[in-house]
């Protein structure tokens, strides 16, 4: 960069001819073993991380009385927070915590845009009342109002530290116009700039190391542009001159507009969230595109098939209020930020606030991914570095030096045996001037970092994320702190409003007064089921199980496991019988699905499994024990009443209900009704078992064999056949409970059974019954032929009637468009292999 600020590109070396390799080699060169690509690594990773929240839960939260759309923190440490009503807040970070300093009624309706300046000195806010109001942060007083003609789309400080004018640009959000207006002065614009942009401007954001404002209207297009100081034209700072050798139409390309768009510290970087929840990083210089970051429902969908982040039913409510907050306006406020380093970038996302790492290109973080919040708006504090000059004297000669080397600083050790000894140290100020949180400037030694010392953490800063939240009238602090951690037994849910009628309902449901419970009942659509809990032989697990009923955890649960007269199971979010997490951190075991005796999973076909064994034998009848629901109390069967007349001051006790004087000898005849015939029984279907359907049977000699569904009978059962030719399986009957329905039908409308053959069918067991009767009476004759003993031989008739109903299911098979592979189907057998699940199979 020369004098006047100009920078350009330079034209690369040619290559000398000594540079170049020997003519002497000719041919493919030698093949080297390839180096694995080394993972990248942050240097002090771990120091810039140190100073960024990284509690689960939020620490506190505060209220106001309607809605709050945004939230920002100055560099003067005070937080400034909006809500919907038109309200505005000020709250004073303090060494732990915040203050609450100042509320202000600022306009008649929602609030727009609120902006802070670069030195944190003064704070604007536009609203739909076409109004704009500045505050003196440091003072917290309203010192200018500026009544507009048109509606504010958005504000922004556009000037540096020491500018003599306080500019602020304020955009018509009907019109391309961008209005600049000194912010301590009348209500004049000083300058309209009405050809940068053709649509109205909808995101507006300052770089103060660079002095230049970039823009973005509503169809996704970018430009730069300088403060008033220079005339607000194109800069010359930086390294390209037309945006067509940029990636600034990226925007405009993917047909989105950015919600919030952030510098890095030095200025070098901007990085954007879109309505198309994606993140792109750029090169402020160059205006190249570095890092592209997908954060779109279906990634998240695919990551939880993948890995599964979230329970199930967690995983649904999260995508359902998603899709609602994208058809409303609060889509719009989501922002992202840039920590103290550069290195890092979060924003809000349906997990919770992400940690992206832009160096490593890693999530390190996700902060909230626990609580029932739909983050949106953030802003974070974490408090500024401090410089030393100090010198310690050491032993043997030794001193210690601090210089500092972009953010950390580094204590260097030299001697007259020329030893270095290099150690890296972060400390931090507090800056009078801005009223900081910090007090003690002391500096931090070795041997104080070395020991336990509790007031060590009173030295450090006290890192906090303050953000908004869907539909909520509190905004939330995220700390290093946990709730539990915090002193005394106020709850975290301070209400410095007045509370809502569900606020007062949550706040006397406070679930961490009790966690163990002797009773428990489970509401189903059947009825209520009381449990017994053993808290005192097994606490933990009880504990586990009353926290996560009280968050609700198993509600809405299906009974994934139903053994009729034994035993239901139920509480797994993914109905498969595989789990879902615990409340108390224990580590799962890794069971392989689908094995045998796996007693998680529900049991599979044609095995019989411990439990069922356990089921079968009745074992359950002789060491269990029903637990029966408590009684409600009695009522009394005898009053006692005064006795009168003579006797007068007594006492006698009178039944409540009197006995009879007289007894019937004869008991009453009780209507019942005549029982029904199996004529008069209905005979039902699923419904997805028609003719011409291929089944699967499940018992049986043929069991495991595909089969064809021909129709069903009169006794209920269901004729099927194989055909004999394909499978081996004839002619024969079976009930529904035993078979599979498939997808796969073929048309049977043109079948005609044989009329003998279904007579044979329908009376082969009444002549077993028939022949059973009649040997008690008479004398043994020799064996009939029938389908039910030993030796039974198929008669020709019963040949002729198979071949002449398989002809006619070829012939619907040759019908059907697919029939070669319908050939290799009912030819092949069925059955459960590895990690199958019959209620996953789709038929």
């Amino acid at each position: 960069m020369d004098e006047t600020g100009d920078i350009r590109k330079e034209k690369r070396p040619h290559e000398s001819e000594n540079d170049s390799d020997s003519d002497d080699l000719v041919g493919p060169s030698i093949s080297e073993a390839v180096q694995p690509k080394k993972r990248k690594i942050l240097p002090h990773e771990r120091l810039y991380l140190d100073i960024i929240p990284c509690a689960e839960s939020y620490e506190k939260s505060y209220m106001h009385r309607d809605v709050i759309t945004h939230c920002l923190m100055s560099s003067t440490d005070f937080i400034i927070t909006a809500s919907c009503d038109g309200h505005i807040k000020f709250w004073k970070k303090v060494e732990t915590g915040i203050e609450f300093v100042k509320h202000f009624r600022s306009h008649l309706g929602p609030i727009v845009k609120i902006a802070c300046n670069n030195e944190g000195t003064l704070l604007c806010s536009a609203a739909l009342d076409k109004s704009l109001k500045i505050f003196d942060v440091i003072n917290f007083d309203m010192i200018n109002m500026i009544r507009l003609e048109y509606t504010p789309g958005t504000v922004e400080w556009v000037h540096g530290s020491g500018d003599p004018i306080h500019s602020l640009a304020v955009s018509n959000k009907e019109s391309n116009k961008i209005y600049i207006y000194d912010g301590r002065a009348t209500g004049t614009p000083l300058k309209v700039l009405e050809k940068i942009h053709m649509n109205p401007v909808c995101l507006i954001r300052y770089n103060p190391k660079y002095d230049v404002a970039i823009s973005i209207d509503k169809k996704g297009m970018l430009e730069y542009w300088t403060s008033i100081k220079q005339d607000c034209i194109f800069p010359r700072n930086v390294a390209f001159d037309t945006k067509l050798d940029t990636d600034l139409f990226e925007f405009a390309k993917n047909k989105t507009i950015p919600t919030g768009l952030a510098f890095s510290p030095d200025g070098k970087r901007f990085a954007a969230i879109s309505t198309d929840r994606r993140i792109r990083v750029f090169n402020f210089i160059t205006g190249k595109l570095v890092r592209v970051l997908d954060e779109t429902l279906p990634r998240f969908t695919e990551l939880q098939q993948k890995t599964q982040q979230l329970p199930n039913m967690e995983f649904g409510r999260r995508m359902a209020v998603e899709r609602d907050l994208e058809k409303s306006e609060s889509f719009e406020l989501a922002n992202i930020v840039f920590d103290s380093s550069g290195y890092f970038i979060m924003y809000a996302t349906l997990l919770g606030i992400k940690l992206i790492n832009l160096y490593t290109n890693r999530c390190v973080r996700i902060i909230g991914k626990n609580e029932n919040l739909r983050v949106l708006n953030i802003a974070l504090y974490q408090g500024k570095p401090y410089i030393f000059h100090i010198k310690i004297a050491l032993a043997y000669n030794f001193s210690i030096w601090y210089f500092q080397k972009g953010q950390i600083l580094y204590l260097t050790t030299f001697s007259n045996i020329h030893i270095n000894l290099k150690l890296t140290w972060l400390v931090y100020k507090s800056n009078s001037f801005t009223g900081s949180a910090k007090k003690s400037k002391a500096a931090v030694t070795l041997e104080i970092e070395a020991s336990s010392n509790p007031t060590l953490e009173a030295i450090l800063p006290d890192p906090t994320i303050i953000c908004t939240a869907y539909k909520k009238s509190r905004f939330y602090l995220f700390t290093r702190r946990e709730p539990d951690d915090m002193q005394g037994d106020q709850d975290r849910d301070v209400f410095n409003e007045k509370p809502s009628k569900e606020d007062t309902f949550a706040a006397t449901d406070n679930p961490a007064v009790q966690r163990l419970y002797e009773n428990a009942v489970l509401h189903t659509v059947f009825g209520d089921i009381h449990i017994k809990l053993f808290m005192k032989d097994t606490p933990k697990t009880v504990e586990n199980f009353c926290v996560h009923s009280k968050n609700g955890y198993y509600n809405g649960h299906i009974f994934h496991r139903v053994i009729k007269g034994f035993m239901i199971q139920t509480g797994d979010p993914t109905g498969n019988g595989t789990g879902g997490g615990e409340h108390m951190g224990w580590p799962r075991l890794n069971i392989k699905p689908g094995k045998r005796r796996n007693y998680e999973l529900a049991n599979g076909v044609l095995r019989f499994s411990k439990t069922r064994m356990f089921h079968k034998k009745a074992l359950y009848k002789f060491i269990g024990k029903k637990v029966k629901p408590t009684k409600r109390p009695q009522k009394p069967r005898v009053i006692e009443k005064p006795i009168g007349g003579e006797k007068n001051g007594g006492k006698r006790f009178v039944l409540v209900k009197k006995r009879r004087a007289s007894y019937p000898t004869q008991d009453k005849i009780k209507p019942r009704p005549a029982k029904k015939s199996f004529r008069q029984h209905k005979r039902t279907l699923r419904d997805s078992l028609t003719p011409g359907t291929i089944l699967i049977l499940l018992a049986g000699s043929h069991k495991g064999k595909r089969v064809v569904l021909i129709k069903q009978l009169y006794s209920g059962l269901l004729l099927v056949t194989g055909p004999f030719g394909i499978n081996a399986c004839p002619l024969r009957r079976i009930s529904q409970r035993y078979v599979i329905g498939t997808q796969t039908k073929i048309d049977l409308s043109d079948l005609k059974l044989p009329s003998k053959s279904m007579m044979i069918i329908l009376q082969e067991k009444g002549k077993s019954v028939q022949r059973k009767r009649k040997e008690i009476f008479s004398k043994p004759k020799k064996k009939l032929n029938i389908y039910f003993f030993k030796g039974y031989k198929v008669s020709d008739q019963r040949k002729t009637d198979q071949k002449e109903v398989d002809k006619q299911i070829y012939a619907a098979i040759r019908k059907h468009p697919d029939h070669k592979v319908l050939l290799a189907y009912l030819s092949s057998m069925w059955g459960l292999r590895s990690s199958q699940y019959p209620h996953r199979l789709k038929f």
